[in-house]
């Protein structure tokens, strides 16, 4: 089960504050790192994977290439997305 939580922040304070709370909607919060990804998304002519729900992507970092097909789907209230 992945957990993902995406948030939008409405200005610098509010992420100052942010980044020094130890939880966040319930979940532990850490220092993070710092990277650069490159994301490209693929799919058929036809979008089948789009068509099907899901998408693939082909995420390029620092230690190597690795690609991903998620399902797609939406956050609940708190901005929180559960998927397989």
């Amino acid at each position: 089960m992945e957990v993902e939580a995406k948030y939008t922040v409405a200005d610098a304070a509010a992420l100052a504050r942010l980044a020094k709370a130890p939880v966040l909607a319930g979940y532990d919060v850490d220092a993070g790192e710092r990277r650069r990804d490159r994301d490209t998304f693929l799919d058929t002519a036809e979008r089948s994977f789009l068509a099907a729900g899901y998408y693939l992507r082909r995420r390029e970092t620092g230690g190597g290439v690795r690609l991903t097909l998620k399902q797609l789907v939406t956050g609940d209230a708190a901005g929180v997305v559960r998927r397989e």
